[in-house]
């Protein structure tokens, strides 16, 4: 099932939109479980690399397409010219020329003020820079274009984030819920904004509420296992991974999340285990560096840790952008190459 908004216009050559039985984003930002219950992280112009399950968009053999979505529809009051520019943009992003889309996105915006399309792949290409004042110009100008787009919001909600600007981010997931108070995942995602405004009790209180809308849903049990992790409750984050675990079944990201919390826990041999099992699994299937980073730093092995780091640096990946924010590398901090790597990776001043 494909669903597109019910409004007049051309479809865009790939859509990426909801599935049966799965959450996905169709914006410059966010998390998709696929429909094979494997996840992938995007901002903008990063991609993690696909996993072989991942068949809306691309080619299994081929390395990972830049996942920079649309709405799926451009309004068909979008001149000719216009959409011609935003189609050379895009193909631009695609090959990882970032001047030459931002050329030809800027002409068709200059062309049709009103392209929200435009706008939006505009802020991919210059998140994809580092220009994030850029960005965060061109992501309120799509959002006065359509107020009520989810996707726009939540897009800015990430780029709130990871400015550190956790305030805004927390109102940005409230206009959210508003549009959808029944999505699990607009739920759990404010659960984890108020996480990050410091509102431990209040977030709990989110992803509780989100289980009893959808108890299937995946990725609430990683947020709240995080959370649990984030103020060392140990045996309760553990519970919630593993309860994700059960629903994800053979899911790597969230079988990396409960190793790591063994190992923080104490139960070093079972998450060792794990470790074990997903790097024999790494030999076919995409898991992120990132993950595996996490769980080498709680065994305390830094340099492994920051070695796969590095390595999901040279992948683009866009979890990278979270490190300042991540608790599970808070021990690295003081390692003059997780400095490096922060320089690397460039996510925004904070406040």
């Amino acid at each position: 099932e494909i669903r597109i908004k019910n409004e007049p216009g051309l479809l865009t050559n790939d859509v990426i939109a909801g599935v049966v039985g799965s959450q996905t984003r169709t914006d410059v930002g966010g998390a998709a479980i696929l429909p094979n219950n494997r996840s992938m992280h995007c901002f903008a112009g990063f991609a993690v690399p696909h996993d072989s399950g991942f068949t809306l968009v691309g080619n299994p053999s081929r390395p990972a397409p830049n996942l920079t979505g649309t709405s799926g529809v451009i309004d068909a009051r979008v001149p000719p010219e216009a959409r011609e520019e935003f189609e050379r943009g895009r193909a631009a992003l695609a090959k990882k020329d970032q001047q030459e889309a931002i050329a030809h996105l800027e002409k068709a915006v200059t062309l049709h003020s009103s392209f929200f399309e435009a706008n939006l792949l505009l802020a991919t290409a210059y998140v994809d820079l580092r220009e994030w004042s850029k960005a965060e110009v061109v992501l309120l100008r799509a959002l006065e274009l359509k107020p009520t787009y989810e996707e726009a919001h939540h897009s800015y909600s990430h780029y709130l984030t990871l400015a550190g600007r956790h305030q805004e981010a927390l109102q940005e997931s409230r206009r959210l819920l508003e549009l959808d108070p029944l999505s699990s995942h607009m739920n759990s995602h404010m659960g984890l904004a108020l996480l990050r405004a410091g509102r431990f009790d209040e977030a709990l209180a989110q992803f509780k509420k989100t289980i009893a809308l959808d108890p299937n849903y995946v990725r609430v049990y990683q947020h709240m296992g995080y959370a649990y992790e984030w103020h060392r409750m140990l045996p309760e984050a553990i519970a919630a991974y593993r309860k994700g675990v059960s629903l994800a079944g053979e899911t790597l990201e969230v079988q990396a999340d409960l190793a790591r919390a063994l190992i923080e826990g104490g139960e070093r041999e079972q998450g060792t285990r794990i470790l074990r099992h997903l790097e024999a699994e790494s030999a076919s299937r995409y898991i992120s560096p990132v993950d595996l980073a996490g769980i080498y730093t709680a065994l305390g092995d830094r340099d492994r840790a920051l070695t796969l780091l590095e390595t999901a640096l040279q992948q683009r990946n866009g979890a990278l952008l979270y490190l300042p924010q991540r608790i599970e590398f808070e021990s690295l901090h003081d390692e003059p190459r997780f400095a490096r790597l922060l320089r690397e990776v460039g996510a925004p001043a904070g406040p």
